[in-house]
């Protein structure tokens, strides 16, 4: 959540009945018993105290998550444990409704959240804001309050009583058998050491006393987590090291063992440039190149234009390895270029491919050249051959295909239809003005026209010069600056006059439920920008309420979505009509009790719909787009 810096506003200390007041609160959802004493008051002071010091002081803060970089409000709490200390540490954050302890208070209190246990390798990812993968946990057996939607904390087996980090299980991980060779998100990390939260941090402790001590036996027998186990042979956490770190690493380093000669980096450099020709080759030629949609960030370009074309090992020579496998010197990081950022920009050096810097530094691509000559005289080579499936995988997919479908999210296209305006333009190369395209469709066609209806820049290929009908149709001399100086010049940028056509086609959509297809599959496109699914968080006759409404704008049932987060949520929800809905268009809310805004939202992403679909809205009724 903090991978980027929050914006802080000032501090203000915390009234002393507001800090017993949510300390109380904490011993009540934490389930906190202070033990016996004869001083009761005396014991449940010193509990409040360890989770909120006498000096605590709150800030409200606003920070971005997620790919589309979302506006996230919260409440941060700073103080610090130690008496005289001056240095002040955040200690907990309530985003949302959900109050979460930092790595801080977890070690003034190690038993507060169930702790569970991964590699140091992959600990590093976590460290970049990755979430843990089911793989990537050590056990079982795992701590029985590990479940569903609880807090926990995640500690290195380096260090197995000090956490380094805090999230939310997204599945029962204290129900989990095995994790092996199983799939899935396992946590959704908050907050970790050394993010932008905890800004400049003080150094971890070797150990945290009181994690084990007491009920290590216990906690072992009902589902703990054993120093014993943490301290594994080196074979048996090498194994579950690499499945915590991915299948496709999983891979490499299994190759590697197998001691093959190392590539030299100009070749492996070679391979990655040659992939990924190969890549926009074979969408070019199977016509699949229109159903990539731009910017496309670093992992999905890598994923879908570069990885499925690497070479098997026998690509180099024969006597290396089988079809069936790819050379474990074909990393990105052993490449010249050493990261995905630098392997795209030196692709738009060679003009394949343009590139943008987005909010956070970023890179990622906005426009690929498919008429490029090297793309369509690329002579493809011999692919790794798949290693054969399992008697239950081919069972599995010989299945249904509305079994598997019911598994897929459902998909919001962005649509575009050209206006009279621009009917000559497409005219021009046969195509049908009156159509409904994807965005990567209109960006074929109008790079067509410019291929065949002007001239070429005789040095810059990002350059184009300037016919009547696109200086008259696209350019507007008396708002744009950069307008003006391309009429002046007679040239234009490519990219440029590409955005100026896509911002004159009429704005259109379609939903694709889980199987559909478009065009083709029966769908409509709908005129205007896609529906927004408005979640409100507000006090209803005393209570505090979820309201959810505007779902079934995307094909998702009410009733089936309220019994999803009656689960989920752990409270009572209910579904009823919306009032003052038009009859012929009725709206359903979905109701659940309690202030569950983030959770919904994380559900309606897990079934597709768009976070810019979203709105959220406070308890005041003040929207803003989550």
């Amino acid at each position: 959540m903090f991978k980027k810096k929050a914006q802080v506003k000032p501090y203000a200390p915390l009234r002393s009945s507001d800090r017993r007041k949510i300390a109380q609160s904490l011993i009540d959802e934490f389930n906190l018993t202070p033990p016996p004493s004869q001083d009761r008051d005396a014991v449940v002071t010193a509990l409040r105290n360890s989770l909120l010091p006498d000096n605590i002081t709150s800030a409200k803060f606003t920070t971005n998550l997620g790919p589309d970089l979302d506006q996230v409000q919260g409440v941060v709490y700073v103080g610090s444990h130690a008496p005289g200390e001056e240095t002040q540490r955040p200690l907990w954050v309530k985003v949302d409704g959900l109050m979460f302890p930092t790595v801080y208070t977890l070690w003034k209190n190690p038993k507060l959240l169930p702790l569970l246990h991964t590699h140091p390798p992959v600990m590093e990812k976590l460290y970049t804001g990755a979430d843990l993968m089911t793989p990537g946990l050590i056990g079982p057996p795992f701590p029985p309050r590990a479940t569903k939607g609880s807090l926990v904390g995640i500690a290195s087996s380096e260090s197995p009583s000090v956490a380094l980090a805090v999230g939310v299980a997204e599945v029962d991980i204290s129900k989990l058998e095995k994790v092996v060779g199983e799939k899935g998100k396992a946590v959704r990390i908050l907050h970790w050491f050394g993010d932008e939260l905890v800004g400049g941090a003080r150094e971890v402790p070797e150990k945290v006393e009181g994690v084990f001590d007491e009920d290590l036996g216990e906690e072992a027998e009902n589902g703990g987590v054993s120093l014993e186990r943490l301290s594994l042979a080196e074979e048996v956490e090498k194994q579950e090291s690499e499945e915590g770190l991915g299948e496709a690493e999983k891979q490499q380093q299994q190759q590697q063992q197998q001691q093959l000669p190392e590539l030299t980096t100009k070749e492996i450099n070679d391979t990655f440039h040659n992939a990924f020709i190969f890549g926009l080759h074979h969408h070019l030629h199977s016509n699949t190149h229109t159903t990539i949609e731009t910017p496309i960030t670093p992992s999905v370009f890598m994923s879908t234009l570069v990885l499925p074309f690497l070479p098997p090992s026998s690509y180099f020579d024969a006597t290396l390895g089988s079809l069936s496998s790819i050379h474990p010197s074909l990393q990105i990081k052993k490449t010249s270029w050493k990261n995905i950022a630098k392997f795209l920009k030196h692709l738009d050096k060679e003009q394949f491919l343009k590139t943008k810097n987005r909010q956070g530094n970023e890179v990622v691509v906005i426009d690929i050249d498919w008429d490029d000559e090297r793309i369509k005289g690329f002579v493809p080579y011999k692919l790794p051959i798949p290693a054969p499936a399992t008697a239950t995988a081919t069972a599995t997919s010989s299945g249904s295909s509305r079994a598997v479908a019911a598994t897929e999210p459902l998909k919001v296209l962005d649509l575009y239809k050209p206006i009279p305006k621009l009917f000559p333009i497409l005219e021009a190369i046969n195509a049908k003005p009156k159509e409904i395209y994807t965005p990567t469709e209109l960006k074929s066609l109008f790079s067509t026209y410019l291929t065949q209806e002007t001239t070429p820049h005789p040095t810059n290929r990002r350059l184009v010069t300037l016919n009547p009908l696109l200086a008259i149709t696209l350019l507007s001399p008396s708002t744009s600056p950069e307008d003006r100086a391309s009429l002046s010049s007679n040239t234009a940028k490519r990219d440029h006059l590409t955005q100026s056509f896509l911002a004159l086609c009429s704005p259109y959509y379609a939903v694709l439920k889980p199987g559909e297809t478009y065009p083709g599959g029966g769908v409509k496109a709908v005129a205007g920008q896609p529906p927004k699914i408005t979640i409100t968080v507000e006090h209803k006759r005393g209570k505090i309420m979820t309201r959810t409404v505007g779902v079934e704008r995307f094909g998702i049932d009410p009733g089936a979505l309220g019994e999803e987060l009656r689960v989920l949520c752990a409270s009572s929800a209910s579904v009823a009509g919306v009032a003052g809905c038009s009859p012929k268009s009725p709206l359903m809310e979905v109701m659940v009790q309690g202030p569950h805004g983030g959770a919904v939202k994380a559900r309606l992403e897990e079934k597709g719909v768009p976070g810019r679909c979203i709105v959220c809205v406070d308890g005041k009724g003040s929207g803003k787009k989550k």
